[in-house]
């Protein structure tokens, strides 16, 4: 009998000390896995603070976007507003320019109805020779006042810058003070 207990004191003790070592490995496989998971938790948290950190930043950056993009808005709003302003006088000042211009041009044909009037009381009616320097016909002669122009003398004598250009065989519309021109008589 004494066999018998020291065999199964002996299997007890190997019974005991395998179940203490699978105890061992298992508590050596749980603490692995713990430490693992700790590193991988360690891990993930440091991976967080730098999003974090990083959205912090991507946040202050869209920030400041914004606020550059709300002064930039407000800057071409202004330029807007001048230009605006600045077309609406430049459209007055064309319009005054323009009458300005109208009312000197009525005045210089005005100056040169009067001078065509004198000129046609005081001459007689013109007719070129064939070697004249203008084309054949009835004429009145025009001295060419300061400020006259082809239009404006033209205009007073109601006939067109062609037609005395034609008679007096010029090139472009350059004439000169004193310079005599054959204006064409209006049929």
């Amino acid at each position: 009998m004494k066999k018998y207990y020291t065999l199964k004191f002996t299997f007890l003790s190997f019974f005991l000390s395998t179940g203490l070592i699978a105890y061992d490995n298992y508590q050596v496989q749980l603490m692995t896995i713990v430490k693992n998971n700790e590193a991988t938790v360690n891990s993930l948290s440091q991976q967080m603070a730098y999003l974090q950190d990083r959205c912090s930043s991507l946040e202050l950056q869209v920030s400041q976007l914004k606020q550059t993009l709300a002064a930039d808005r407000q800057s071409n709003s202004q330029i807007q507003s001048n230009m605006a302003a600045f077309k609406q006088q430049l459209g007055e000042d064309k319009a005054q320019m323009q009458k300005t211009l109208n009312t000197a041009v009525d005045r210089i044909a005005n100056e040169t109805s009067k001078a065509v009037s004198n000129a046609v009381k005081s001459s007689k009616n013109t007719q070129t020779s064939a070697g004249g320097t203008a084309a054949t016909g009835k004429f009145y002669v025009y001295k060419v006042q300061e400020g006259a122009t082809l239009t404006t003398i033209a205009k007073a004598y109601k006939v067109s810058v062609e037609s005395i250009k034609k008679s007096n065989k010029l090139k472009d519309n350059t004439i000169s003070v004193g310079q005599a021109l054959y204006i064409p008589k209006a049929n």
